[in-house]
C-alpha cells in the first residue's frame, strides 16, 4: 500500500479477494450502509477475484459491471461511482456472463493444459499457493524497471535430489577456481587478443590463397574449429560463446554507442521468443546451403563472408539493443551450441534457497555496483539467472553472475551429461530418473533435424552413388540445390512421418492408452536424436580433424609463400623476395605433419556412429516412456545409424 490521498483513502499495488470468503452481499467490497467497502476506499492499484465461480450468483452482475465499465454502486454512499482499479477476475469453470464480457475493456487469458507445462510439472511447489505467490513476488522484484515479467525470472527450476549425486561443485574440489574465474581473464582475452587475431584472420580469408590446401586459414577454420567445437559441447556447452569473435565486436559497438551517450532498447522479449528461434533456423538453412552448393570449404573469400555476416548481425543487434540479444535469439552458431551444451558435464547454477532467502538486489541478473565479494557487472549477457537455469541452452559460462553474487551462492557444477532431460544415460541406476527439467520447442527441434539433415547434406555425392544415379548429376547447379533441400529437410519430416503413422496404428490397436500415446507429445520425445545428431556431425568432421588438422604447418608455409610470391610479383625490385620463396619452400618441405592412417579414422568414426544410437535409444527409453509407438522410434534410429554408416566410413 501506498500513503492514502484523503482520508479513508488507500493506494494498492495489488489485492487478492478469494470467492469463496466473500459474503453474500458483498459487503466487504461493495460497502453498505454507513461502512464505505474496498472499492470505495482504494483509489488505485489492481484488485484480483479469484475463484470466482464460488461467489454468490447475485454478485456475478455487478463485478460484471465494474470490469467491463469500471463503474459499481457504492452502497455506502448510495451513489453510482468511478473505481479506477484495474480488476482480474479468476474463474476454474465456465461461467456465462464471463463469457460475454470479451469487449475492447476486457480480455480472456488462456491458459495452456498442465499436460503441455513441463516446468510447472517438474516443480512441486513445496508451500503451495503460498509458494506461487512468493514466485511472483519475486519475479516482479527481479524485473527491471519498466519491463516485463518473463519466463526466466520465475524460478520454476529446482534441483531434483535424486540427481544430486551425480553433480560435484567444483569449487568445494578447487578453491583457487573461484578466484580464476572471477578475474578478468576472459576479458583481457576477448579484447586483448581475440579481437585483433579475428580481424587477421578475416583479411588472411579475404586477400591469401582461396584453396583449403592452400590457405591457413581455411585449414583453422574448417579443419580445427569445426572438429574442435563439436569435442567441446559435452565438456563445456556453450563456452565459445563467452569467447565468441562475432559478439566482441558487438561489445564493441555497446561500448562506442553507450560512449556516445545512447541509451540501448530493451529486448523485446515476446517477439524475439515468438519469431528469433524461426529466423535463426531459416538463417542457419540458408548458410548449410551457402556452404554446399558454393563449396565455402575451398573457397577463402566465401568462407569470410560467412564470418562478417554473423559478425554484422551481432553489431547490428548491440547496435540497438543492450547485452547480447544476437546470441540468445538470433546467431545460428548460438542456437546450435544451446542446443547440444544441454549434453554438457559443466553447469552454473546457483543454491536457490539461499538466493530467495539473502538475495534482495538480483546483480547477478540485473547488473549493479560493487557490494561485498560481488564486483560492479552489467548483470548475465543473455538475461538469465543461476537459480532459474533449467538446462544450459541460455548459459554460455561467461562467469558474470560469479563476480556480480556478493553470497557465494553460485557454483560450478561437474555433473553427469543427460540431467537436463532428467536421465543421466552415462549411468542409468535404477530409481535415479526425473522430470526432465529442459525446455522443449519446435523451433529448437527443428534445427536439431536440420543439423542432422546437414551431415546428409555434406555426403551428397555419396548419395549419388548409392542410389545408382549418373555421377555427374550434381554438376547441375538446380539438380544440385534440389537435393540439398531435400538432404536437409528428410530426417526430421521422415521421422515425424514414422511418429505420425505410428501413433495412428496405436491408437486403433491400443484404444485404451489413447492418453498415453497423446501424452507423449512429438517435440518432447524428438530430443532423442540430439546424441545421434551430435555424434553424427563428428563422424563426419573426425576426417578432417584426424587427416587435414595435421598439415597445419606445412599450410602456413604455403600461405606464407603465397605472400612471399606476391611480393615479388607486384613490386619486383625488393631485394630477397626470391630467396625468400625458396626458404619458405624449404620450410614447408621440412615441417612436421601428422595424419592418422583412414583405417584409424574409419574406426574412430564407427565408434562414433554405434554410440550415436546406444545413447539415443537410452535418452528414448527416457523421453518415450512406455508409449506403445516408441518402437517406431528405435527402428528410426536405428534405420538413420545405418545410412549414416553407408554415407561416412
Amino acid at each position: 500500500m501506498k500513503p492514502p490521498d484523503g482520508p479513508g483513502q488507500v493506494h494498492l499495488s495489488s489485492f487478492l479477494c478469494e470467492g469463496s470468503w466473500v459474503e453474500v452481499k458483498g459487503a466487504r467490497i461493495f460497502g453498505r450502509r454507513g461502512y464505505p467497502g474496498l472499492l470505495d476506499m482504494a483509489t488505485e492499484g489492481t484488485v484480483i477475484f479469484n475463484n470466482v465461480e464460488k461467489l454468490n450468483k447475485a454478485l456475478g452482475p455487478l463485478l460484471f459491471k465494474l470490469a467491463v465499465n469500471g463503474t459499481y454502486w457504492s452502497k455506502a454512499r448510495r451513489l453510482e461511482s468511478k473505481s479506477k482499479l484495474k480488476v482480474i477476475l479468476i474463474a476454474e469453470e465456465r461461467i456465462a456472463w464471463l463469457q460475454s464480457m470479451l469487449t475492447d475493456n476486457a480480455a480472456q487469458i488462456k491458459v495452456p493444459s498442465l499436460r503441455v507445462r513441463k516446468r510447472l510439472q517438474a516443480y512441486d511447489f513445496p508451500n503451495n499457493v503460498r509458494e506461487l505467490f512468493f514466485l511472483v513476488d519475486n519475479a516482479y522484484r527481479n524485473m527491471e524497471p519498466g519491463g516485463t515479467i518473463t519466463a526466466d525470472l520465475v524460478w520454476t527450476a529446482q534441483s531434483v535430489k535424486k540427481l544430486d549425486i551425480f553433480r560435484v561443485n567444483l569449487f568445494d574440489i578447487y578453491p583457487g577456481l573461484r578466484r580464476f574465474l572471477q578475474s578478468d581473464w576472459l576479458e583481457r582475452l576477448n579484447h586483448g587478443f581475440t579481437k585483433y587475431a579475428f580481424a587477421a584472420f578475416v583479411i588472411l580469408l579475404f586477400i591469401g590463397p582461396q584453396t583449403f590446401s592452400e590457405n591457413f586459414g581455411l585449414n583453422l577454420f574448417w579443419a580445427w574449429w569445426w572438429p574442435g567445437i563439436l569435442l567441446t559441447y559435452p565438456i563445456v556447452g556453450r563456452f565459445w560463446c563467452a569467447i565468441c569473435p562475432f559478439m566482441i565486436y558487438g561489445e564493441v559497438v555497446q561500448r562506442w554507442r553507450v560512449g556516445q551517450g545512447a541509451v540501448l532498447q530493451k529486448w523485446p522479449t515476446k517477439k524475439l521468443e515468438a519469431y528469433g528461434p524461426w529466423f535463426l533456423y531459416i538463417l542457419f538453412f540458408g548458410i548449410l546451403l551457402w556452404e554446399e552448393l558454393w563449396v565455402l570449404e575451398n573457397t577463402a573469400y566465401l568462407s569470410s563472408c560467412l564470418l562478417l555476416l554473423i559478425t554484422f548481425g551481432a553489431m547490428v543487434g548491440s547496435w540497438f539493443f543492450e547485452r547480447r540479444v544476437w546470441c540468445r535469439h538470433l546467431c545460428p552458431i548460438g542456437g546450435m551450441n544451446g542446443l547440444y551444451a544441454k549434453l554438457a558435464l559443466v553447469e552454473v547454477r546457483s543454491q536457490q534457497g539461499q538466493c530467495k532467502a539473502s538475495c534482495n538486489t538480483f546483480h547477478c541478473y540485473k547488473g549493479g555496483p560493487e557490494e561485498g565479494e560481488g564486483q560492479e557487472t552489467g548483470g548475465c549477457p543473455l538475461y538469465s539467472h543461476p537459480a532459474s537455469l533449467k538446462d544450459n541452452k541460455n548459459c554460455v559460462l561467461c562467469f558474470t553472475c560469479l563476480k556480480a553474487c556478493p553470497h557465494r551462492t553460485v557454483q560450478v557444477n561437474l555433473r553427469a551429461p543427460g540431467l537436463d532431460f532428467g536421465f543421466p544415460f552415462l549411468f542409468p541406476i535404477p530409481g535415479t530418473r526425473a522430470a526432465s527439467q529442459h525446455e522443449p520447442s519446435l523451433p529448437e527441434l527443428a534445427l536439431l533435424f536440420l543439423l542432422l539433415g546437414a551431415v546428409f547434406c555434406h555426403h551428397l555425392q555419396d548419395l549419388v552413388v548409392q542410389t545408382g544415379a549418373p555421377p555427374n548429376l550434381l554438376e547441375d547447379f538446380a539438380v544440385h540445390s534440389g537435393m540439398a533441400v531435400a538432404a536437409l529437410l528428410a530426417p526430421g519430416i521422415f521421422v515425424w512421418l514414422m511418429d505420425r503413422l505410428a501413433r495412428g496404428l496405436s491408437s486403433l490397436l491400443y484404444p485404451d492408452q489413447v492418453a498415453l500415446i497423446l501424452g507423449n507429445d512429438f517435440v518432447d520425445l524428438g530430443y532423442s536424436y540430439l546424441p545421434l545428431t551430435w555424434l553424427a556431425s563428428l563422424a563426419h568432421y573426425l576426417k578432417l580433424g584426424l587427416v587435414d588438422a595435421g598439415q597445419v604447418l606445412p599450410t602456413a608455409a604455403r600461405t606464407a609463400g603465397y605472400f612471399a610470391a606476391a611480393m615479388a610479383q607486384w613490386a619486383p625490385g625488393v631485394p630477397g623476395s626470391a630467396f625468400a620463396q625458396e626458404q619458405l619452400k624449404a620450410l614447408e618441405e621440412s615441417l612436421p605433419s601428422l595424419s592418422a592412417s583412414p583405417d584409424v579414422v574409419a574406426f574412430l568414426q564407427g565408434v562414433s556412429l554405434l554410440l550415436a544410437a546406444v545413447f539415443s535409444l537410452q535418452m528414448l527409453t527416457k523421453l518415450g516412456g512406455k508409449a506403445p509407438f516408441a518402437w517406431i522410434h528405435q527402428a528410426a534410429i536405428i534405420l538413420l545409424t545405418w545410412e549414416l554408416w553407408q554415407l561416412i566410413l
